[in-house]
C-alpha cells in the first residue's frame, strides 16, 4: 500500500505542478503499444487555427506518430506521422501528404505544422524547409477537451494504441499555439532564437505523465562533456544531442493578432 501511494503521489505530481523541460528530451527506446508522454494544455477552447513546434532524433521511420491531439469523436483532431520520405499531417479527421519531405536519421530535426481554418490552408517545415501550402478542414474547427500524446496514434479518444505507429527516439522542445506561425517565427525557432513560447503547450512549463517505457533525461551535447571534464565529474546519462536551448523570451513582443 506505501508503494501504491508513493507511485501515485508521483504521478500527480507530475500532472498538478508545470515543469521546465528546457534542456531535457524524451527518449522513447522501443515500439510499444503502451509507452506514451501525455501532456495538458494550458488552455481549453474552440481551435480555428494551430501550430505545433517540436525536435526529434530517430534512426529508422516507417510511419511514426510524433505528435498525437484527440478529442471526444475524432481521434486524428490534430496528428503528425513521419514517413521514411513524406510527411503526414491529419486535422479534424482529414488528412493530407507532403511528399519529398525527408528528415534527417540520426541527426536532430525540428518539425512545425500550421492549419488555418479560415483559409483551409495547412503547411509544415523541416528543418526550416516549408512545404507547399494544401486545403484540409476548411472552415472547421477543434472543439472538446483535447487529449494530446507523443509518440503514439491514438484511433480512439486517449487510447487504440498501435506498437507499429509508435515513434522510436527521442523528442523535445515542443511548442503549441492557438494561431498560424508566420515564416519569421517558425524560423526564430528552427534557429533556435528567442521566440514566444507555445500558448497552448510550452516546453517551459509542461504539465504530463509517463506511461510505460518512457525516459526523461537531460539533451546531451558536446560542450556538457567538456564541463564535465573540466569540473572533474561525470557527465549525465543520456545521448546525442542539439546545443541546449537557454532562450530568454522577456523581450519578444507580444504575437499581434487579426
Amino acid at each position: 500500500m506505501k508503494t501504491f501511494v508513493y507511485l501515485l503521489s508521483i504521478v500527480t505530481c507530475c500532472y498538478a505542478t508545470p515543469q521546465d523541460l528546457r534542456g531535457r528530451v524524451f527518449t522513447f527506446p522501443q515500439q510499444t503499444a503502451n509507452s506514451y508522454t501525455r501532456l495538458y494544455p494550458q488552455l481549453e477552447k474552440i481551435f480555428f487555427s494551430s501550430s505545433v513546434c517540436l525536435r526529434f532524433f530517430t534512426d529508422v521511420l516507417t510511419k511514426d506518430c510524433l505528435f498525437s491531439l484527440s478529442t471526444p469523436g475524432i481521434d486524428n483532431s490534430f496528428t503528425i506521422f513521419l514517413h521514411i520520405d513524406k510527411i503526414e499531417f491529419w486535422v479534424g479527421g482529414h488528412y493530407v501528404y507532403f511528399n519529398r519531405m525527408a528528415a534527417e536519421l540520426n541527426e536532430w530535426n525540428s518539425l512545425c505544422a500550421t492549419w488555418d481554418s479560415g483559409t483551409g490552408l495547412v503547411q509544415v517545415w523541416l528543418n526550416g524547409r516549408p512545404s507547399v501550402r494544401k486545403s484540409l478542414h476548411a472552415g472547421g474547427s477543434i472543439s472538446g477537451t483535447p487529449f494530446i500524446v507523443l509518440s503514439q496514434d491514438q484511433d480512439t479518444y486517449g487510447g487504440g494504441f498501435d506498437a507499429q505507429q509508435s515513434f522510436t527516439g527521442q523528442l523535445t522542445d515542443v511548442h503549441m499555439w492557438d494561431y498560424v506561425l508566420s515564416l519569421c517565427e517558425v524560423q526564430t525557432y528552427v534557429q533556435a532564437w528567442a521566440f514566444r513560447p507555445g500558448n497552448v503547450l510550452d516546453w517551459g512549463s509542461m504539465e504530463y505523465t509517463r506511461h510505460g517505457y518512457v525516459v526523461l533525461e537531460r539533451l546531451q551535447t558536446l560542450d556538457t562533456c567538456r564541463m564535465g571534464s573540466l569540473s572533474n565529474k561525470s557527465s549525465p546519462e543520456g545521448g546525442v544531442g542539439i546545443p541546449e536551448l537557454n532562450v530568454n523570451t522577456h523581450d519578444v513582443p507580444e504575437h499581434s493578432q487579426k
